[in-house]
């Protein structure tokens, strides 16, 4: 388990990235953050970051793809019509 602290610090020397959207209809962020190629959460009922379970690390993954997807598809529409 990593403490919230230690994440931060982590986080703040650019070795994890917080995640920052919110999922699902309830429109909830997670405790999250993506450090290693992996993904660890604080889930309910505990203090610190531990690694998240796989099918939430797979959400996270997933999610995280399509929006990098959408920002590229954006940066690119912004360069076309710039031209």
């Amino acid at each position: 388990m990593i403490s919230r602290e230690e994440m931060e610090q982590f986080i703040a020397s650019g070795r994890a990235q917080r995640w920052t959207q919110a999922l699902g209809p309830d429109r909830i962020v997670p405790v999250a953050a993506h450090m290693d190629g992996a993904w660890w959460v604080v889930l309910d009922g505990f203090d610190g970051f531990q690694p998240a379970p796989g099918p939430l690390a797979d959400v996270l993954d997933a999610v995280s793809h399509a929006l990098g997807q959408a920002h590229d598809a954006e940066r690119r529409a912004r360069i076309v019509r710039a031209s």
